[in-house]
């Protein structure tokens, strides 16, 4: 199987499988390396360990190449809300005769947006823990009801 075109597989919350050796044979494969300088699994080479198969996994210079996502990664979040607008707002019921009409139009709309709607975001995390601080909460209208009926008094509604 040789394709020529690069393939970029991103990952989120990596764990042992996405690591294996037998991922790192199957794009070694692909890649044409010869299996025999791979070495051994725990032992040598590029399968000695998760971090060196990690590493082959995500070099650049392969057709396949893994990009591995920090395990809290919230900032996705806000790309699936991006798609999610260009979803509605761009390809829903659209109609376009070419690709290359799709381009343009996608584009056209990226500027709009970062024109009318797009503001920088400053981020305040400094990567210390939160400080736990014991704050009451305030009380619901569903909380006072059932406090009331607990003690025996009868609540009135006011419309």
């Amino acid at each position: 199987m040789t394709e020529s075109y690069p393939k970029t597989l991103i990952s989120d919350k990596p764990n042992h499988a996405q690591y294996s050796e037998s991922l790192v044979r199957y794009v070694a494969k692909t890649e044409e390396i010869e299996e025999s300088t791979l070495g051994q699994k725990d032992k040598a080479g590029i399968l000695k360990s998760m971090a060196t198969r990690q590493a082959f996994l995500s070099d650049r210079g392969h057709r396949i190449r893994f990009v591995y996502l920090p395990k809290h990664s919230s900032w996705l979040n806000q790309i699936e809300i991006v798609f999610g607008i260009v979803t509605r707002r761009v390809l829903r019921r659209g109609n376009f005769q070419s690709t290359e009409a799709l381009k343009e139009r996608l584009l056209d709309f990226i500027n709009y947006f970062n024109r009318t709607f797009a503001k920088p975001f400053r981020w305040t995390y400094t990567g210390r823990p939160l400080a736990a601080a014991t704050v009451r909460r305030p009380v619901t209208w569903k909380e006072e009801w059932a406090n009331y009926r607990e003690s025996g008094k009868t609540l009135a509604l006011v419309a």
